[in-house]
């Protein structure tokens, strides 16, 4: 089990028409004729559960069983945890009687796999649809402020999912001093 937190605060400010500029941004309040002011807030929770099983039998045939559920504050209520499974299996031909006393080939195994991943790779809020307020100057009395839409609203925002497969072998000759190893994905 995993948990993980980000927040984060910032604060924007433009200004210009400095009298003394020997301090630049660290004294940003000395600027006569003031651009932009904006400041906001940032945060996001993940949550993850992993489990795996590993079977072997005869040391020939070999499974492996993992699932990952990934719950993220980014998404919206209904589609917060994602579930992402995989499964591979191994089988290990040299240790096959036929194969068992091969003097040249030293290791060949096949291999199968296939797993779902997901991707929680976007902004904090995206769920959500969020104001922004806003204000600009014009002049040093002159400001004006206002307010309006900064993202829409998407309650169905999930988790978005690949599915990769995977095939391939390892073949070891001569005590294992040659070694091919080939995947298809």
């Amino acid at each position: 089990h995993m948990l993980q937190a980000y927040k984060n605060q910032f604060i924007f400010a433009a200004t210009s028409k400095f009298d003394d500029n020997r301090l630049g941004f660290n004294a940003i309040q000395a600027g006569a004729n003031k651009t932009l002011l904006f400041n906001g807030t940032s945060s996001w929770q993940l949550e993850s559960f992993l489990g795996r099983v590993n079977y072997s039998l005869k040391d020939k045939y070999l499974l492996t069983l993992s699932s990952r559920v990934d719950g993220s504050s980014k998404f919206g209520s209904s589609n917060r945890y994602g579930l992402f499974p995989s499964a591979a299996f191994a089988w290990t031909l040299k240790e096959e009687e036929f194969l068992k006393n091969s003097r040249i080939l030293s290791d060949l195994k096949l291999r199968m796999s296939y797993g779902v991943v997901g991707n929680e790779g976007i902004p904090p809020f995206s769920s959500l649809g969020l104001l922004e307020t806003t204000e600009a100057y014009f002049g040093e009395n002159n400001i004006a402020k206002g307010s309006g839409p900064y993202t829409r609203q998407n309650a169905n925002l999930k988790w978005e999912t690949t599915a990769q497969s995977n095939i391939g072998f390892d073949l070891g000759l001569i005590a294992n001093r040659i070694n091919i190893v080939a995947d298809v994905y």
